[in-house]
């Protein structure tokens, strides 16, 4: 197929044109251009979040659960995929299908061995779009999900994760940016890279299931750290009003 291309002349923000630049890495795109070209035929694409994984286990507090429903469906979200394991019967009890909020549910059930295989397990019932990945244990009322989607789209990293800041980050998953990539990630450690931690919201994009496989149990001491020696994760600082509710 051949590309009929013409040249135009565009007015950029300087930080939005330095997040194109970032994208340069002489694999994906290999010239500024290039990588403008790319991150605009993909945003105009219709490639956009419908679907939304939660990752609730086996008993999440109904309330924060509600709550990050809701924050979902107000975001546009059309269907989101609760991961449950045993102890979860309560949750289906309580939201059923979802007929009526404007949002449909869907159960995956997975045997309770980690946040990893939960995703790894939902596979199938996220399709091949990017999707939504939330904890639900956690409360982010001001963040712009719409914002975070356009930041993931315009990396196209495999995983773009929310960051808050926190004043110890030693009980938190930690991660060390250069410009918009997160170069390290540490779930817990002794002594932390930076304040900024894992917000428990991302944006992941279906390639992430390349990296993932079944000896792997956790996102956070697994699948986050690998990504990030890859180049494929990036993180989006928050500093709005964020709670951990677990």
């Amino acid at each position: 197929m051949i590309l009929s291309l013409e040249r135009v002349t565009v007015t950029l923000d300087r930080a939005l044109l330095a997040r194109a630049d970032a994208c340069v890495d002489g694999i994906r795109f290999k010239s500024r251009s290039h990588a403008v070209a790319g991150l605009l035929r993909k945003a105009l694409s219709g490639e956009g979040v419908s679907k939304a994984l939660v990752l609730a286990g086996g008993r999440p507090n109904p309330t924060v659960l509600e709550a990050t429903l809701t924050r979902l469906k107000a975001f546009g979200v059309g269907e989101a995929v609760i991961a449950l394991s045993k102890g979860g019967e309560a949750v289906v009890a309580r939201f059923k299908d979802g007929a009526g909020s404007g949002l449909k549910l869907v159960y995956s059930w997975d045997e309770g061995r980690g946040s990893a295989l939960a995703l790894l397990k939902a596979r199938q019932l996220l399709g091949e779009q990017p999707f939504l990945l939330s904890y639900a244990d956690v409360l982010y009322p001001a963040l712009d999900l719409a914002d975070l989607e356009r930041f993931h789209a315009l990396n196209g990293g495999a995983c773009t994760l929310a960051l808050a800041g926190v004043g110890d980050p030693r009980n938190y998953g930690v991660a060390k940016l250069e410009g918009s990539r997160v170069v390290e990630f540490a779930e817990k450690p002794r002594k932390a890279a930076s304040y900024l931690v894992n917000a428990g919201v991302a944006v992941c994009d279906p390639r992430v299931f390349s990296f993932l496989n079944e000896r792997m149990a956790s996102i956070e001491m697994d699948l986050l750290p690998l990504l990030a020696r890859k180049g494929e994760l990036y993180g989006y600082p928050y500093s709005g009003e964020w709670k951990h509710t677990g």
